[in-house]
């Protein structure tokens, strides 16, 4: 191509092109950069996810409060936590367990099955129609999370009265609005404990 051209018409023209090359490898490597960047968001953002519906089933599962897993990470020494960070996961526990809800009815025919939230199959609808109440569709499972649940309630220590009102408190979870009011007013909360704790006997 250049077999035309005298040595000295043919260096500006290859300084062009070895310009031209390496302009085209920067932009090469710009994009690459460009979608790994956008990889490791994704892949941060998918921790992310990961991380709390790992925290909310060990709080569902463990019944722990802000305070106790503030104690806990802080004891591990994992890294600092700040109050506004622990409130936050505290706020995303409903997104992060969006889990597929657990069949608490099923049709014994069909195979059919509903979790019990929103709208009401046709299948339960036509059944009661008939007088057959829907309990009889209710899954072994459902059946065994529900007693499992109510042990768990039968079991639970009240720890906290309110003297006035009556009402309660385990100590677990996040604290009542009675009891958040009173420690805003300089009530302290040891005021309101039960000495020794008793059994809570509400779902019996």
């Amino acid at each position: 191509m250049l077999a035309g051209f005298s040595l000295k018409m043919r260096r500006p023209f290859m300084r062009a092109m070895r310009t031209y090359d390496a302009m085209r490898d920067e932009k090469d490597l710009n994009q690459s950069i460009a979608r790994l960047n956008q990889r490791q968001r994704l892949l941060k953002k998918k921790r992310k996810r990961i991380q709390n519906r790992l925290v909310a089933a060990l709080i569902v599962q463990f019944d722990l409060s802000m305070q106790q897993i503030r104690d806990l990470v802080k004891e591990a020494s994992l890294h600092k936590v700040n109050k506004k960070q622990i409130t936050r996961a505290f706020f995303d526990f409903d997104s992060a367990m969006k889990l597929p809800a657990m069949a608490k009815y099923r049709h014994p025919q069909t195979g059919e099955q509903w979790a019990g939230r929103g709208r009401t199959p046709l299948w339960i609808r036509e059944a009661e129609q008939k007088g057959i109440d829907r309990e009889v569709f209710r899954t072994p499972e459902s059946l065994q999370l529900e007693q499992s649940r109510r042990a768990k309630v039968q079991n639970r220590i009240i720890r906290y009265r309110n003297p006035q009102t009556g009402q309660t408190w385990t100590g677990l979870g996040r604290p009542p609005s009675w009891l958040v009011q009173a420690e805003k007013n300089g009530i302290n909360r040891e005021t309101f404990l039960i000495d020794p704790p008793q059994k809570d006997t509400s779902a019996e």
